[in-house]
């Protein structure tokens, strides 16, 4: 049950994280990249973090973004209807957003390769 709010330093780092992950995967792809941070159906998932575009099935989705122990849903996009399973502080956002921001360089350097 996600009962905390999202701190606005949290939805900035979540959307610093959305930007670099579309430069990142359009290097990859040499295409346009929709973002899962927004209303796309698109996802992500890396062995830091994964991020899901929010769903319009019937089923329950459990989160739309997770690192570690931390899950974090919006509503239809990044920045709307937040909540979090646990609570988030900005000594925790810098951690997240250090991590999966090293992470998406080693993926964009194995793109250059």
């Amino acid at each position: 049950m996600k009962t905390f709010e999202v701190p606005i330093i949290w939805e900035a780092a979540l959307q610093y994280l959305s930007y670099d992950l579309c430069r990142v995967m359009q290097n990859k792809t040499q295409k346009e990249y929709q973002s899962p941070f927004s209303n796309t159906g698109n996802k992500f998932k890396c062995d830091a973090f994964e991020v899901e575009a929010y769903s319009w099935s019937d089923d329950e989705q459990p989160f739309n973004f997770k690192w570690r122990d931390v899950e974090i849903s919006w509503y239809k996009w990044c920045g709307r209807g937040m909540s979090s399973n646990v609570e988030l502080t900005p000594e925790l956002a810098q951690a997240m957003l250090v991590d999966c921001l090293n992470r998406l360089q080693i993926i964009d350097n194995e793109n250059d390769k």
